[in-house]
């Protein structure tokens, strides 16, 4: 590696943060887009690499990026980072950032040897580090002409007949537009027939039950409920978001009554499914459970399929970083089939 000649000062609360853009020579061109700074402040030091991610075909400049803080020790190049005397545990890496104040959203840790777990470094070196993060995140992002040329490189690379492949996407786009409105017609198609043998109004108070069985696994706070069904052949998704903190309130729109539409389908019909509930709960952290829907009931799913879920690439098949500071927990078991009281 060799140091670019102009590196940048910055000042923060904790006096100067020194960051200097590094060229990384390596044979492989698989991330020739990806920048490498060291950053050098009071008490704070390291190499730390910036990967942009993309959010679809057709956006050129990336939307967020993903930042390599400590890096595992089979890297090429490892980064890695100091801080009040303690070193970042390995494999640390900042997913979804879009800007360079969303680094506060993170924790970081400390592998412990003598207990042999990592451990959230002190509030004092949280603040350190995340200022100096920011740093270099600010400086990255002025540079708007390296992350033209970064976005150019990951273009040239992805997308050689870029002209071809936007024709060909705007196709598949159509196609699955098309697609999309078949499913919900026969969807409704198919909700209608249960309405007329009454199992729909039954569907509908089970997923009432569910959905109050599901917050009362945990405390008040903002929840995420994604429900996934297969129609038709296809994968179909849905999300619910919940506010839980004055009681159980939801967002009556569009997006909710499709929720609804599809977990009353899941429960009616013999389709497999799933649940994901992500919680953000004041003074906890960030959690993610899960449960399979198979035959009318939610089964919850372990923890290590929880991380599964979660940490796989399903186009790929590859394996993903954790999120720092998400716990993937295993679903708690519901009660009975969720459903209400028979009337007297």
């Amino acid at each position: 590696m060799t140091d670019s000649p102009t590196p940048t000062s910055v000042d923060t609360p904790f006096g100067p943060m020194h960051v200097q853009r590094v060229e990384t020579r390596t044979a492989e061109p698989r991330r020739n887009w990806t920048t490498t700074y060291t950053v050098q402040g009071p008490r704070v030091s390291g190499l730390v690499h910036i990967e942009p991610h993309h959010g679809g075909t057709f956006e050129v400049l990336p939307s967020r990026f993903l930042v390599r803080v400590a890096d595992d020790p089979w890297d090429e190049h490892q980064a890695h980072f100091t801080v009040n005397g303690v070193s970042i545990s390995r494999g640390t890496r900042l997913l979804g950032v879009f800007a360079p104040e969303d680094v506060d959203r993170f924790s970081l840790h400390r592998f412990d040897k003598r207990s042999g777990y990592r451990e959230e470094i002190s509030d004092a070196g949280q603040a350190r580090a995340c200022t100096a993060l920011q740093a270099v995140l600010g400086v990255h992002m002025a540079t708007i002409h390296l992350v033209w040329a970064h976005a150019n490189a990951h273009a040239d690379h992805h997308r050689p007949s870029r002209r071809a492949e936007i024709a060909e996407s705007l196709r598949e786009a159509q196609e699955r537009a098309a697609e999309a409105q078949r499913d919900i017609e026969a969807l409704h198609g198919r909700l209608g027939a249960l309405a007329e043998r009454g199992s729909i109004l039954d569907a509908q108070r089970r997923v009432g039950h569910l959905l109050q069985a599901l917050l009362d696994t945990t405390a008040p706070g903002h929840h995420q409920i994604l429900c996934s069904a297969s129609l038709a052949g296809n994968l179909q998704t849905a999300i619910l978001l919940v506010d839980t903190r004055t009681g159980a309130t939801f967002r009556h729109d569009e997006a909710s009554a499709d929720f609804t539409a599809l977990l009353a389908y899941a429960l009616a019909q013999t389709t497999p499914g799933g649940l994901v509930m992500r919680s953000r709960v004041d003074g906890r952290p960030e959690e993610v459970r899960g449960w399979r829907l198979r035959a009318g009931r939610a089964w919850p799913l372990t923890a290590a399929e929880v991380f599964d879920a979660y940490c796989t690439d399903h186009a790929t098949g590859d394996l993903l970083s954790p999120e720092p500071g998400v716990e993937y927990r295993a679903g708690t078991p519901l009660d009975d089939d969720h459903r209400p009281e028979p009337d007297h």
